[in-house]
C-alpha cells in the first residue's frame, strides 16, 4: 500500500501519468531516479463516506541521478536535477503540463511538514 494515492480521474489518467511517463523516459535514458510522493492538504472529504480521506493535493519529488559507480548517494551533487511538483487533486487538469505545478523542495517541506534529503550534506 506504499504506492497508492487517492486521485481524481483527470489527475491519475492525465497530468500524473504524464509525469510518470517522463520519469520512465529519464530512467530509460541512463538515469537512476529516487522518487518520493504523497498526499497533502486534507479537507475532510472521504471516498464514498468511507474511512479513506481524499487529499486536496498530491506531491512528488524526483531526484535524477546519472548512472555510475558508487552508491546513488555518492553521485548526488549540488548540480543534481531535482523535480518537485504540487498538483491539485481536481478534475479539469488532465491536459495541463505537470511542469505548471513545479515548486521547490522547500515549498513541499513547508506544505507537508516533512524534511527531505536528511542523508545529504
Amino acid at each position: 500500500m506504499s504506492n497508492i494515492l487517492t486521485q481524481t480521474k483527470d489527475n491519475n489518467e492525465g497530468i500524473w501519468e504524464h509525469l510518470e511517463s517522463y520519469c520512465r523516459d529519464l530512467a530509460h535514458s541512463g538515469n537512476e531516479l529516487l522518487i518520493m510522493c504523497g498526499p497533502a492538504s486534507f479537507t475532510g472529504e472521504h471516498i464514498q463516506n468511507g474511512p479513506v480521506l481524499i487529499p486536496a493535493h498530491n506531491w512528488k519529488i524526483v531526484v535524477v541521478v546519472p548512472e555510475g559507480s558508487g552508491s546513488v548517494l555518492s553521485r548526488i551533487t549540488p548540480t543534481t536535477r531535482v523535480i518537485a511538483v504540487d498538483i491539485p487533486n481536481i478534475e479539469g487538469i488532465r491536459s495541463e503540463p505537470w511542469s505548471k505545478y513545479a515548486v521547490s523542495v522547500n515549498q513541499l517541506e513547508a506544505l507537508t511538514g516533512y524534511h527531505f534529503f536528511t542523508a545529504l550534506a
